[in-house]
């Protein structure tokens, strides 16, 4: 029988996941066309016009961790790195993964959203930047997600409480602040089908206290070391079963990049682009999957806008 109730090792595994944040910058300035741009910002649009927002971020080697940039956006981007493209921002895609050093980050962005709404506006509502230890970030992802497959499963909630009787972490307000805007914005939280909702008291120590104390305003706690962290990871490594895989997980995704449906050409244009941008990006970073496009047109529209990225996908 588990001896923490599921809600405890809720609350432990969230900790585990904020304690994974070794740094975390607001990005609050960006370049725009008119000049300076402090977000929020929000401006009238019309459905084709293509707002375009740059900066240059520095982004210290801190180890073993990995810089994440949140994007929050309310129409469709492409974001592009040191003049490379490298992948769409939308509403499934917030988050873009950045290596160490120098770097010069720009957005082109158009108010039109997803399935073709236009509401002739554009709001650029937030965008900052975390760095977390990329190995333990996903465990303590994974076992969230375990921990929801647990509800039925007394053997399954069993041993998540064993791992999370390894847990004792108390992460920072900027760790929690952090965690949360990683996952679900820089406001109000977002429904997403990728991560399970916060937890209460993680939303409101994030959205209460994390602005006060990224501000100045109030003074945060100690959190753990980076040390802490990894030894964490391995007890409870150690304490999940072992053995051989019960099965198979086939996993499918769906592009929607549909020539003549909800929006104009120009749109679909564009998002050509950066959905073959997005799967190249992917690509590169490790994953191995089977991307199909059977629209030739997509493929000619991509080599008329950009013959590199044609290229890359030939």
């Amino acid at each position: 029988m588990a001896r923490l109730t599921f809600r405890e090792i809720e609350r432990r595994f969230f900790d585990f996941l904020a304690a994974t944040v070794v740094d975390h910058k607001p990005v609050t300035r960006w370049r725009g066309s008119g000049g300076e741009v402090e977000l929020p910002f929000f401006s009238a649009a019309r459905p084709d016009e293509v707002l375009a927002f740059e900066v240059h971020l520095s982004l210290p080697r801190l180890g073993g961790a990995r810089w994440l940039l949140r994007l929050d956006i309310t129409g469709n981007g492409l974001l592009r790195v040191d003049g490379e493209l490298f992948q769409a921002v939308d509403e499934q895609h917030r988050l873009a993964v950045l290596e160490p050093g120098e770097r010069r980050v720009a957005l082109e962005a158009t108010p039109r959203r997803l399935f073709g709404e236009n509401p002739w506006s554009f709001a650029f509502v937030g965008s900052s930047l975390s760095a977390v230890l990329w190995d333990e970030f996903h465990l303590a992802l994974s076992l969230l997600d375990l921990l929801q497959l647990a509800k039925g499963r007394s053997d399954l909630l069993e041993a998540l409480s064993r791992a999370a009787e390894e847990v004792e972490l108390t992460p920072s307000v900027t760790q929690v602040y952090a965690a949360h805007t990683i996952l679900y914005g820089h406001f109000a939280p977002e429904s997403t089908p990728e991560y399970r909702g916060p937890r209460w008291d993680f939303a409101y120590t994030a959205s209460v206290y994390g602005p006060r104390v990224l501000a100045g305003f109030a003074a945060d706690i100690p959190g753990p070391s980076v040390e802490e962290v990894v030894e964490t990871a391995r007890r409870v490594r150690e304490k999940l079963p072992t053995g051989a895989a019960a099965g198979k997980v086939y996993l499918f995704g769906h592009a929607h990049s549909d020539n003549a449906w909800l929006w104009p050409f120009s749109e679909t244009r564009r998002k050509v682009v950066r959905t073959f941008a997005t799967v190249v990006r992917l690509a590169k970073m490790g994953y191995r999957f089977t991307y199909v496009q059977s629209g030739a047109q997509n493929y000619k529209w991509l080599e008329e806008a950009e013959p590199a990225l044609f290229e890359e996908v030939k």
